[in-house]
């Protein structure tokens, strides 16, 4: 399988900001690199202190590209590639910086809400 390249997408400054104070607010000792990719999954690479954010997610809007990268960095803080209570525990306090409060469905974040309770952003797939 060939190795997918990193895309240079106008948003991919933004969500390198969102990853640095994802991971000092998490107490992380090195800030991930953000990369973009056409892929399926997004995911963490230890071996370069990476993240990689699907397209699709970036497609879907500003706002859940955001929280995708705020949930990828969030794997680096709890050290382990599950999705524990612990990790949806500092996911939402991180989400919560961005006034962004998110409803889950099994591991993953299927709608955004404010503070107020106000749709921001909801998954229809």
């Amino acid at each position: 399988m060939p190795i997918k390249k990193n895309i240079n997408h106008p948003i991919l400054k933004e969500l390198q900001e969102v990853a640095d104070f994802t991971a000092k607010f998490l107490g992380i000792n090195f800030n991930p690199t953000v990369n973009i990719r056409d892929q399926q999954k997004g995911r963490t690479d230890s071996k370069t202190k990476s993240v990689i954010i699907p397209l699709w997610a970036i497609n879907e809007g500003d706002v859940y590209a955001w929280a995708y990268t705020i949930h990828e960095v969030n794997h680096y803080a709890c050290n382990n590639w599950g999705h524990s209570k612990s990790f949806k525990d500092k996911e939402r306090r991180v989400l919560a910086e961005f006034n962004l409060f998110p409803v889950y469905k099994k591991a993953y974040a299927c709608e955004l809400k404010s503070k107020s309770g106000q749709t921001i952003w909801k998954q229809y797939w």
